[in-house]
């Protein structure tokens, strides 16, 4: 007996809603209880399949939260294993499985919502999911709809099973529908269905009126009050809006009745989540001022529900709309917002997931704006520094992937922050209900909630900060930037210059030691990144008397040092703070309209972020120290000799060469001496720089996660020279971090590295010629430049392609 009270579908669904409940709050340790109960309860047989596949949903649900990082193909592999669950489901033939839908409806939209992340698979998933629906409807039409009348009351379960099946088969055909913008016009049939959808709701809520679904001592329940019909007329309203050959006037009312009946809905997120694209809608539909409504009520809802995503979304199409209308002051507003909002989030957020480059994404977006905003209200020097601010926030999301302990207990406080805020609206809803022993009851342990998951979060809050205390102060911590105390950092003879491309122009920021200075450039960011790239490939072709690089290497020297025009003159180092594909662009080899490369009258140097700046060191360092790296992969003959020649020039070397260069050697070797020389091969990918890697031998690589662990705070030269970038040409680029930038963050004083694997034979001699000129006594910038001029002057290596591929990156003393 006592095994029959613990066991069983009824008991397994309590559990399951138990999961759900704790999953909102994201208390994954019950949450992992709760389905371990579930599916302790519901047992091995082969019934339910509805519940089974819910709990192989919330499974694979759990794991994700826990850290799991799912593969697009691993995402399509266990929706399959959950989906094969529903196998032998019928609907309408066991009324016991068709009562089960509300856990499956749920499943269903995590599912279509989930696979919306992995686009190389959701073609393949949704398909499964359309024929399985359209299946279903089948089997119902040839069953047809009988609603029992007068004798429900001898056809409760039937009724119910029909009800929770219809409701559940509406809300997953809907949102597939409206998931599946591909769908929607390959199948526009598919919206004729729409009415006769609303009409069936419309049905199934009325039934809710019946005695049958009123208790005695509680509120009153009426389906039709509850969250998931307003939620489906709702949507169904927006779909039919979506209907081409509707009438604009017809689609704007609809949409009208669409947001009506969203705001009746009793969940925050759904309500928030919707009002975003019925914003969307509206603006598409030319009725900006129900876009902004909308937009603005959606922010109210996230801020108060802590739904920080939807937040700094609402802020930023806020923000985005204002733009195009020139009202800066408040796209300003909005713009700072979104930052201010995605800043303590995007850390804890996995760049490797969509959520975390979506966030990016945002976060990037939202600088960028405020950027624009400040220069549009001439203020150059707030500009510089909301740019900044930025591209500190980006370098901190980086350097938290290589530390998961920490990125994993920065989030968990997160969630819990927001279980907090989740728990507090269950109780303000509960306070608002007429009151009954019911209702009473469960305020009192909604308020008991509460206050423990409160006391809870501040407790692991401050125990957190005091565990990863660095964390907070050095990595999470965006500083303001201070032009005055830059400028003082600045010697004589330095100016900095950085980009900040937007969509219709490009702006110049010059700034040196005395002056500060913003220069715009009527060039959109889309004409100067076709102009890089079809300089990148010009070079990579190394093509001799090659007109067209010539041609193009002028143009650009013409849109990106030519405006800033006499003020360099007098500079004799140029530091660069490029920005997205300018981060690949060897500026050493811009020319002139004489055809002189940069790099003959000018040092250059680069740096990620202006905050960088104060790290420069007021005077060089006598350099006798070496530890080098050479072909480890075997196949770079010349760098054998390089790291022979090389070592050969200081009084303490160290070589590992051909198989001696290991990765255990690299990690206990590679902190040590004054200068760290990796003549090996190196992956730059401009697109996700979490697959930068440096290969050692036997096949071992050294990831940038491993890279930003090293103490290197000894290093004054870190010398990559055989890296390679993988140029992405055909995506857009925001914030780009290097190899180079990896060594710097790890501590390094100076980096110097290559933007592409250049000729073996070429770089041997470059970096024979920069160590000459190096331990000769000239600077870091000098010796590059110098070692790069000496090569071009070699008739076999004249072409840019052999020698401007070198950038150094940090100090040049």
């Amino acid at each position: 007996m006592e095994k029959a009270e613990v066991e069983g579908p009824t008991i397994a669904t309590l559990w399951l809603g138990a999961y759900r409940s704790s999953a909102r709050q994201y208390r994954w340790e019950l949450a992992a209880e709760y389905l371990t109960k579930a599916k302790r309860a519901l047992g091995t047989g082969n019934g339910e399949p509805i519940l089974r596949y819910a709990l192989a949903t919330a499974e694979y649900q759990l794991r994700c939260a826990q850290g799991f990082e799912p593969t697009p193909e691993q995402a399509f592999s266990e929706f399959q294993s959950a989906w094969s669950k529903l196998k032998d489901y019928t609907p309408k033939t066991l009324i016991g499985d068709d009562f089960d839908w509300p856990s499956g409806r749920l499943a269903t939209k995590f599912w279509i919502d989930d696979l919306a992340q992995h686009p190389t698979v959701k073609e393949k998933a949704l398909k499964l999911l359309w024929q399985s629906f359209e299946a279903w409807i089948v089997a119902v039409d040839s069953q047809g709809l009988e609603l029992p009348g007068e004798s429900l009351l001898w056809h409760e379960d039937e009724f119910s099973g029909d009800k929770a099946y219809f409701l559940a088969l509406v809300d997953g055909f809907t949102y597939l529908l409206e998931n599946s913008p591909e769908e929607t016009d390959e199948k526009g049939g598919l919206l004729s269905l729409v009415p006769g959808l609303h009409q069936l709701v419309d049905v199934l809520a009325s039934q809710a009126e019946l005695e049958l679904f009123q208790v005695e001592g509680q509120p009153d329940f009426r389906l039709d009050r509850g969250g998931l019909v307003p939620e489906l007329r709702a949507r169904l309203f927006y779909l039919e809006s979506l209907a081409q050959e509707t009438p604009s006037a017809r689609r704007v009312e609809l949409m009208r009745k669409a947001k009506s009946q969203i705001l009746a809905t009793e969940n925050p997120e759904v309500t928030t989540a919707y009002l975003l694209k019925f914003g969307q809608h509206f603006s598409s539909l030319g009725q900006r001022s129900e876009a902004l409504e909308c937009w603005t009520q959606a922010l109210e809802t996230a801020q108060k529900s802590t739904y920080v995503g939807f937040a700094a979304k609402a802020a930023g199409l806020l923000a985005a709309e204002y733009q195009r209308t020139s009202e800066w002051e408040k796209a300003g507003r909005y713009a700072e917002l979104a930052k201010t909002l995605l800043q303590p989030q995007l850390p804890a957020l996995s760049l490797r997931s969509p959520n975390g480059q979506l966030a990016a994404s945002q976060a990037w977006q939202a600088t960028a704006l405020e950027t624009r905003v400040a220069i549009e209200q001439k203020a150059p020097e707030k500009a510089w520094e909301a740019l900044d601010q930025g591209q500190q926030l980006q370098t901190a999301t980086l350097r938290m992937e290589s530390d998961k302990s920490a990125q994993t207990q920065v989030r968990r406080s997160l969630e819990m922050e927001q279980g907090v805020a989740n728990v507090g609206q269950q109780v303000d809803r509960l306070k608002a209900m007429p009151a009954s022993p019911t209702r009473d009851e469960l305020l009192k342990r909604g308020e008991k909630l509460l206050a423990d998951n409160r006391g809870q979060f501040l407790t692991e809050s401050r125990a957190l900060r005091q565990k990863y205390s660095d964390l907070y102060t050095k990595i999470l911590r965006v500083d303001p930037l201070n032009l005055v105390e830059v400028q003082q950092a600045l010697p004589d003879g330095l100016a900095v210059v950085q980009y900040f491309p937007t969509q219709d122009a490009l702006y110049i920021f010059l700034v040196t030691n005395k002056t500060f200075r913003l220069q715009q450039v009527e060039l959109s960011q889309a004409d100067l990144d076709l102009e890089a790239v079809r300089f990148l490939r010009g070079l990579r072709r190394a093509t001799p008397g090659d007109q067209e690089l010539a041609k193009t290497s002028q143009s650009l020297h013409q849109k990106l040092i030519a405006p800033l025009g006499e003020s360099l003159s007098s500079y004799d180092t140029l530091l660069f703070i490029p920005s997205g594909r300018l981060n690949s662009l060897p500026f050493a080899a811009l020319e002139d309209s004489s055809g002189s490369p940069l790099a003959a009258s000018k040092r250059l140097l680069t740096l990620a972020k202006a905050t960088d700046l104060t790290r420069l060191s007021k005077q060089g360092e006598k350099l006798e120290s070496l530890v080098a790296f050479a072909n480890a992969t075997g196949d770079l003959p010349a760098a054998t000799v390089e790291g022979q020649e090389i070592s050969k020039m200081f009084p303490q070397a160290q070589l590992f060469s051909g198989k001696e260069a290991t990765k255990s050697a690299f990690m206990q070797a590679g902190t040590k001496g004054q200068i760290l020389h990796l003549a090996t091969h190196g992956e730059w990918n401009l697109q996700d720089s979490l697959q930068n890697y440096l290969a050692l031998a036997n096949g071992e690589k050294v990831s940038q996660d491993e890279i930003f662990s090293l103490d290197l705070s000894g290093k004054s030269l870190v010398m990559l020279s055989a890296c390679n970038t993988a140029m992405g040409e055909g995506q857009d680029l925001n914030y780009v971090a290097s190899l180079a930038e990896a060594f710097w963050i790890a501590g390094s004083r100076s980096v110097v590295a290559s933007l592409w694997a250049v000729n073996d034979q070429s770089t041997s001699l470059l970096m024979t010629e920069f160590y000459k000129a190096l331990t000769a006594g000239d600077d870091k910038a000098e010796a590059l430049r110098k070692a790069q001029m000496s090569v071009r002057a070699n008739p076999k290596f004249a072409h840019p392609y052999y020698w401007a591929g070198f950038v150094l990156f940090g100090d040049w003393r």
